[in-house]
């Protein structure tokens, strides 16, 4: 419980004109003093804020799942589970620090008994990515106002923006594994590549039978082979990323939902993918493939804290470097 001052000077305030009033004679402001004194009194005599406040948050969205640029409503329902009445409760909803609120407010104050609930909403603009909501900000005051309590409640909730995948370039930068990458290479595949001399023990599939029985010769076909990629996509996150104009999304959050969409459809292309990212903490997900390893690749990118959509702060410090072997993982921190 924090003191607000709300009131101070008043009593300095009274004595000034009650003295002034008794020396000068007046009864006009001795009246004035005793009002003061009222006033000085009421906030040691008012109830004080419950230390605690029991308070519950629901919040629901129109939709969970929208396409950016779709306008999402959002009610919050707050609910007072305690036994005091907060006679100045102020809440202010965790929105998103990527999301811009298009209508309404993310706040509200007023008084709430025990038992009661308020509801208020407001809407969002879709932007690309999975955005997840800060706790609500709660502050209660006595009536007065002198006193004040802060506290956060949370209420898990979620927009997952996501678009379809569409098919990434890639540069040659292929491995032995099979995948969708065409080489400069001849074998096995689709797409013609040459024709060579026949050799011994080449598949009867890929003998040129036409050629044969055009002028006798016996010829191979090769095809472009496909291999898989070895792909890093690297997040740029440092501090003049987080630069944009005003209601708009910054560079971070277009480059976290880029790499998210461009994991999935290299992972389903039978790529092997990696993630690293420049700024507050360097990180690095080493290249593989598979189902685990998507589902890894976006608990990091959805998660990891040198990807969050807020800005980095300033702070002094030292950078330390650490290292998780069992999920492949590796941060560098700096602190400024």
């Amino acid at each position: 419980m924090t003191t607000t001052r709300r009131w101070r000077g008043i009593v300095a305030v009274t004595l000034l004109v009650g003295g002034v009033g008794l020396a000068a004679d007046r009864p006009d402001l001795v009246l004035v003093s005793a009002v003061g004194v009222a006033f000085a009194v009421y906030p040691r005599l008012s109830p004080a804020p419950p230390a605690t406040p029991d308070l519950e948050i629901d919040r629901r969205l129109s939709d969970r799942a929208p396409t950016p640029g779709e306008s999402v409503e959002v009610t919050v329902t707050v609910r007072n589970v305690g036994d005091d009445t907060l006679f100045d409760l102020r809440v202010v909803d965790g929105v998103p620090p990527a999301l811009t609120v298009t209508s309404g407010s993310p706040r509200y104050g007023g008084l709430l008994r025990p038992g009661g609930e308020a509801t208020f909403s407001y809407a969002v603009s879709a932007e690309e990515g999975k955005h997840g909501f800060d706790p609500a900000t709660v502050v209660v005051r006595d009536p007065s106002g002198e006193h004040e309590v802060e506290t956060t409640v949370a209420a898990e909730t979620e927009i997952d923006c996501a678009v379809a995948r569409g098919t990434p370039p890639k540069r040659n930068l292929a491995i032995e594994d099979a995948g969708d990458l065409l080489t400069d290479d001849g074998g096995v595949g689709i797409e013609f590549h040459q024709t060579r001399e026949y050799r011994r023990g080449d598949s009867m599939s890929r003998i040129d039978w036409k050629r044969f029985a055009r002028v006798g010769e016996l010829t191979t076909v090769e095809y472009r082979e496909e291999r898989s990629a070895s792909v890093v996509l690297l997040v740029d996150a440092r501090p003049e990323s987080y630069r944009a104009p005003a209601g708009e999304p910054h560079a971070v959050v277009r480059s976290v939902a880029a790499a998210q969409r461009l994991t999935g459809a290299l992972l389903t292309g039978r790529n092997r993918v990696g993630v690293a990212a420049l700024g507050r903490e360097d990180c690095w997900l080493a290249p593989s493939a598979g189902s685990d390893h998507e589902s890894r690749a976006m608990r990091l990118l959805a998660t990891h804290p040198a990807l969050a959509a807020a800005p980095p702060e300033r702070t002094p410090g030292r950078q330390s470097t650490t290292k998780s072997p069992a999920s492949g993982v590796s941060c560098r921190r700096t602190r400024r």
